[in-house]
């Protein structure tokens, strides 16, 4: 699984309303990112899939697009 490109992140940030500087930063709202950042994730399978559609989905899920993207990034990073 390769990492996010550039212009994914700048979807996340557009979707988001945060700069990625503010990714990490506690006080942060999540809910708009964690939903921007499963969007940008799932859109690489489902190219016609909807920021709406990932804003209908459960927390659970969104939770589970973005920690398996996550561990799949580091176990990749792992092996080179």
């Amino acid at each position: 699984m390769k990492a996010l490109t550039i212009g994914e992140l700048a979807k996340v940030e557009e979707l988001s309303g945060l700069s990625a500087v503010h990714f990490e930063d506690d006080e942060s709202p999540r809910a708009n990112l964690l939903a921007a950042m499963a969007y940008v994730i799932k859109r690489r399978e489902e190219p016609k899939l909807k920021f709406t559609d990932v804003l209908d989905m459960e927390m659970e899920e969104v939770n589970t697009i973005v920690v398996e993207f996550q561990t799949a990034i580091q176990e990749s990073s792992k092996s080179k």
